[in-house]
């Protein structure tokens, strides 16, 4: 239950950044509607070391570490081509094609993590990509 409620706050709160993105687009160009949006990041990090993570201690030499970073850099990079996209592009657009990263994240675990693919699954992507065809047309 727990994640579903964080899955909800999630949802909300992508909903009101994509919205914010394109507004905030109406008054900025592409590139400082990237500087400012990801100057954001900047301002809540301190926050959430001194608020959400406490007594963090990760080994910095660990697999996870580099991978959590690697991520990060991949998210970053990703903001970078969303808000370069937004700032010319329809949101209603713009915001559904970002939003199937699900689809490429499914794939690639079903390619490298071997998780289980079955036809609902399979039924999900396929109706995904078909909302991005209509919404195209």
């Amino acid at each position: 239950m727990q994640g579903a409620i964080y899955a909800a706050l999630a949802f909300v709160l992508w909903g009101i950044w994509g919205f914010l993105g394109k507004l905030a687009g109406t008054h900025l160009s592409s590139r400082e509607l990237v500087v400012f949006s990801l100057a954001g990041y900047v301002l809540i990090f301190p926050v959430l070391i001194a608020v959400g993570f406490r007594g963090l201690h990760p080994d910095w030499s660990g697999v996870g570490v580099k991978i959590a970073i690697l991520a990060g850099m991949f998210s970053a990079a990703a903001y970078v081509c969303y808000y370069m996209a937004i700032a010319r592009g329809e949101a209603s657009r713009i915001v559904t094609i970002t939003a199937l990263y699900p689809v490429l994240t499914a794939i690639l675990s079903f390619v490298f993590l071997h998780e289980s693919v079955t036809v609902p699954k399979i039924a999900g992507i396929v109706c995904a990509i078909a909302g991005i065809v209509l919404l195209s047309i």
